[in-house]
């Protein structure tokens, strides 16, 4: 992913030649997304779930990692600092809910310091955006709500 978006910038900006020689060429892929979301967090022997309310109603998370509307949750970590990754490359219109679950974790006195980054138009030089959130979480099963993203 990371890669990718990288290309896009460099030929946007006309540096696709200098930055990118030495890169592998399979691995290249014009890849864009609607909605990127990536969370991360600090404490290892940790479950942090990712769940992101679509539109429809639809929960996408590590037990229903596939949506009618696209999105795809990657696989779920349950030890070591993740990452956890939502991605949805045409998003429909409506609001899109980003929250994250403290499943399980081994510092249940000291708490988990989750890191959330969501961008829009992910891969775009023109359109994208992205925020970044962090938030700590200190007991097994708190949920907290991160953001809602609109898209019209």
């Amino acid at each position: 992913m990371e890669v990718n978006r990288l290309a896009n910038f460099a030929t946007f900006y006309g540096l696709q030649a200098k930055c990118l020689n030495e890169v592998d060429h399979r691995l290249m892929s014009p890849i864009t997304s609607d909605i990127r979301i990536e969370i991360t967090w600090d404490t290892d022997m940790t479950d942090v779930e990712l769940v992101v309310k679509e539109p429809t109603g639809e929960d996408c998370q590590s037990f229903h990692n596939k949506t009618a509307l696209g999105g795809m949750m990657s696989r779920n970590f349950t030890h070591g600092y993740g990452p956890v990754e939502y991605l949805l490359r045409t998003a429909a219109s409506g609001q899109y809910e980003v929250s994250v679950e403290l499943y399980d974790s081994m510092k249940k006195f000291t708490g988990t310091c989750i890191m959330i980054k969501v961008w829009t138009h992910f891969g775009d030089p023109q359109k994208e955006r992205e925020a970044v959130y962090t938030l700590r979480l200190d007991k097994d099963r708190e949920v907290a709500k991160v953001a809602t993203i609109t898209f019209v």
